[in-house]
């Protein structure tokens, strides 16, 4: 059984990561900054993905029934796989594929930098200002990727975790016989 669950989890956190990183493309097609504004979007897809895969343990593995130590530890896993397996997408996304997404990040960064200069300024001082304004051209595809992990496996470990309580569905103990 514990092969069963494996193969679920990592079935499925690549399945997440696939969804996840098309998502992402869709958002960077439609003119829209994936990692800005709109980083967590995916996230009603992300649950989806993770319900998907424990309804599919529980029914198929499990013939109806799921305890909650096993949905727990299935939601965890997948979400750990899920987050692995986004952050490398995202990377050779960002350094091979569509260098061009990690530009037009920074130009968007820069921009709302540029915009919010006097504010941040007054609350953080012109050195930081401009620290932080020069780290924005420092930025890599590792950091991104590295931000989406941490990102994804946080949030993932929460809904994989809360879901595979919600699908917790054990037999009912059997009574024995009374005389």
């Amino acid at each position: 059984m514990k092969q069963k669950l494996l193969q679920t989890a990592l079935l499925t956190g690549i399945v997440a990561a696939l969804v996840i990183c098309l998502f992402l493309i869709l958002l960077y097609a439609f003119g829209l900054n994936p990692f800005g504004q709109y980083k967590l979007m995916f996230m009603p897809l992300y649950a989806m993905v993770l319900m998907g895969g424990l309804w599919y343990f529980r029914m198929k593995h499990m013939e109806g029934w799921l305890h909650g130590w096993q949905g727990v530890f299935l939601g965890a896993l997948t979400a750990v796989f899920a987050a692995a397996f986004y952050a490398v997408l995202v990377y050779t996304l960002l350094a091979y594929i569509m260098p061009d997404m990690l530009t037009a990040h920074k130009a968007n960064l820069t921009q709302w930098m540029t915009s919010n200069q006097a504010v941040m300024v007054e609350q953080f001082g012109k050195a930081v200002y401009e620290s932080n304004l020069q780290a924005v051209n420092n930025i890599t595809a590792s950091d991104i990727a590295l931000d989406e992990w941490i990102k994804t496996a946080a949030i993932g470990l929460v809904i994989g975790m809360a879901l595979g309580v919600f699908f917790k569905k054990t037999p009912p103990v059997k009574q024995p016989p009374t005389q």
